[in-house]
């Protein structure tokens, strides 16, 4: 089988915009896994709709330094606006054996949280409208009801 990478993200409140996913990786063999597919899903099914980004260029070998790789997710509209889990899946293979090593570091997953006013913004919000209006309502009273323009 497979080695599968496997994380799920769940916005807390309110939606989440996917913009990208980077890592750092390396492979400490020549007969180590060389290549990787990267799918994301909202329902939990994975299929061809839910594939993001494919290499099949082998991974470059290195006992002691990573290399970084980053996808954008802008462009992907099933994770943008997004209220429900999202699980991602990181498939790795190409391995000429059981024991080669593939290891990942420095995963980020960038999102932008959609803006929710919090209750107290419309508070403040409806005050100032009361507060304008008892201020206008007080100059009235006071000029009599007349327009305080002259002509």
């Amino acid at each position: 089988a497979l080695p599968i990478f496997t994380f799920t993200v769940t916005p807390v409140s309110g939606t989440l915009s996917f913009s990208s996913l980077s890592f750092d990786y390396r492979r400490d063999a020549s007969g180590s896994a060389q290549h990787y597919a990267l799918y994301a899903s909202t329902t939990g099914s994975f299929t061809s709709g839910s594939h993001i980004d494919t290499n099949v260029t082998p991974f470059a070998v290195s006992s002691s330094l990573f290399s970084n790789y980053s996808v954008s997710l802008t462009a992907i509209t099933a994770l943008q606006n997004v209220s429900t889990p999202v699980q991602f899946r990181l498939y790795v293979w190409g391995a000429a054996t059981q024991t080669d090593v593939f290891r990942f570091d420095n995963i980020v997953l960038s999102t932008a949280a959609a803006s929710i006013p919090e209750p107290s913004a419309y508070a403040l919000t409806a005050s100032g409208f009361l507060g304008a209006l008892v201020l206008l309502r007080r100059r009235r009273q006071a000029s009599g009801g007349r327009s305080s323009v002259r002509s």
